[in-house]
């Protein structure tokens, strides 16, 4: 059965920070140097962007793209799954899609509800090379690697609900990190906003994203499952 959706209300602890311009200090292997993931940081939300993202990576067992040896590395979140793929030579390509939700481990006798650990539930689908390579031809199309960060975008909206989109990018000159914000929720005449829309249209397309999300929801035991970086669960019942 598909799972239904159900909204849950809860607050959200937001990472403490400056307010004023700071960086992401990322280490860059190629040169083995530091550089700055972000060329500013004008919020809390950016930051707690880039640290949930490496929270996620973490819990996944995805490689840091941080520290990738290959010569050019993409990955993009999206609800509940994360598209990378690799390559050293641009002519043989790899990648996997993972899928996921987080789930609260059952509390122990005399555990504060506060104290409640998340287990991390996922799925990884190897792509083949000739479809980790139409997805390097996607993002060239939609010249995603020159596209700017969401705080660089004169007219980018944002707000507190919705859910942003993270592309990581790792090639030869660096690491970089860019978030979006609900791009359908933009304006219609942002051309940025559109661009993204249309990748993860094509990529679901290639990559079936969706069926791969229902066959994943389907293997699992039921219960209530939350969706990471939403304020939504799914409840799964056979």
């Amino acid at each position: 059965m598909r799972p239904s959706y159900v909204i849950l209300f809860f607050s959200v602890c937001i990472f403490s920070c400056n307010t004023q311009q700071e960086g992401l200090v990322t280490e860059n292997p190629h040169q083995n140097t530091t550089i700055l993931s972000k060329a500013k940081c004008d919020s809390c939300l950016e930051i707690s962007h880039y640290k949930f993202s490496k929270r996620l990576q973490q819990s996944l067992k995805l490689d840091s793209l941080n520290y990738t040896k290959d010569t050019f590395r993409f990955r993009f979140w999206r609800v509940s799954q994360a598209i990378d793929i690799w390559t050293t030579d641009y002519k043989s390509f790899g990648g996997v899609v993972t899928s996921f939700y987080e789930k609260y481990k059952e509390l122990k006798i005399g555990e504060s509800p506060y104290e409640r650990k998340i287990k991390t539930v996922k799925q990884y689908h190897d792509i083949a090379s000739v479809q980790a390579e139409q997805v390097y031809n996607l993002i060239n199309k939609y010249q995603l690697i020159k596209l700017p960060d969401e705080g660089d975008i004169e007219g980018w909206g944002m707000g507190f609900d919705g859910f942003s989109y993270v592309i990581e990018t790792s090639t030869s000159s660096g690491y970089n990190f860019k978030t979006y914000w609900s791009p359908d929720a933009q304006d219609s005449t942002l051309i940025e906003a559109r661009k993204i829309i249309d990748f993860e249209k094509d990529l679901e397309e290639l990559l079936s994203l969706e069926k791969l999300m229902i066959e994943f929801s389907k293997s699992l035991p039921e219960g209530n499952y939350h969706i990471s970086g939403t304020n939504l669960s799914t409840i799964i019942s056979k």
